[in-house]
């Protein structure tokens, strides 16, 4: 019985799902939506995937028409727009993430590798202090390392830190004894705070009894260009270069390319 049960709701989500995508502005699909639901007896099914798929609880509400308003608020808190996505898209490809309108860097954690054609075994363990290597632990030695053996240092901003076989007994019988750091490096374990970027929007003309941003995108009267402030300026680059052969989505997001690039 749950089975066919969580079919119904994953269906229905897949079409609020489709309807969220678009923007606030198609709130008055969602509405038609609940009319439909109502109409094919299905609103206690609708009721159940707010609830499980969106964490809303219509119960709450007297009405229908109290509860509607609330409930596309939290279908769109839960879900991602098609520029959402492409979006973050971008910014996974670029190793990114925001908090508010700041952008980070993300940095690997630090690790410590032993480059060497025939040793094998070491674990190496970095000691980061305030964003700098300050030690390294060695937990095994491993065996059968050689002087041409060298440390690499993966992590933190280039230059990044950097050390060696402690002379001169560091390296003993192929087996590793103690590593000094002969350059601590920074940024380790630390993401880089690179900046901020804000989104202005903007109208070609103004238009009267025109306010949906949606049907605004559609016509090309809606344009945005974005404003990008990197950590430590005072002042702000803009991005605006708008094509009219191209979707508003995707201009926004040749834009943000644009500003990551610059924030890198």
């Amino acid at each position: 019985m749950w089975v066919s049960q969580k079919r119904k709701i994953n269906t229905i989500y897949k079409k609020i799902d489709k309807i969220a995508k678009k923007g606030r502005d198609n709130f008055q699909k969602w509405y038609d939506f609940i009319g439909d639901s109502i109409t094919r007896k299905q609103y206690a099914d609708l009721l159940q995937c707010l609830y499980y798929k969106y964490d809303f609880d219509a119960s709450r509400y007297l009405s229908i028409t109290d509860m509607r308003d609330p409930a596309w608020d939290a279908i769109l808190y839960h879900t991602k727009d098609s520029l959402q996505e492409m979006k973050y898209d971008l910014m996974e490809k670029v190793g990114l993430y925001q908090i508010g309108i700041t952008y980070y860097k993300q940095i690997p954690q630090t690790k410590v590798n032993v480059i060497d054609e025939f040793g094998s075994g070491a674990v190496l363990i970095p000691n980061v202090v305030n964003g700098g290597v300050e030690s390294i632990d060695v937990v095994k030695g491993g065996q059968n390392y050689s002087t041409a053996s060298s440390i690499e240092i993966i992590g933190g901003v280039t230059p990044s830190a950097t050390a060696q076989f402690t002379q001169p007994n560091g390296l003993r019988k192929g087996v590793i004894i103690d590593v000094e750091v002969t350059a601590t490096g920074s940024s380790h374990n630390r993401d880089i705070r690179l900046g901020t970027i804000e989104e202005v929007d903007y109208y070609e003309e103004n238009i009267i009894g025109l306010s949906p941003d949606e049907y605004q995108k559609i016509i090309q009267n809606k344009k945005t260009y974005l404003s990008v402030t990197l950590e430590g300026s005072t002042q702000s680059a803009s991005f605006s270069s708008w094509s009219t052969q191209s979707s508003y989505d995707r201009n926004v997001i040749d834009l943000y390319k644009e500003a990551f690039g610059y924030l890198i």
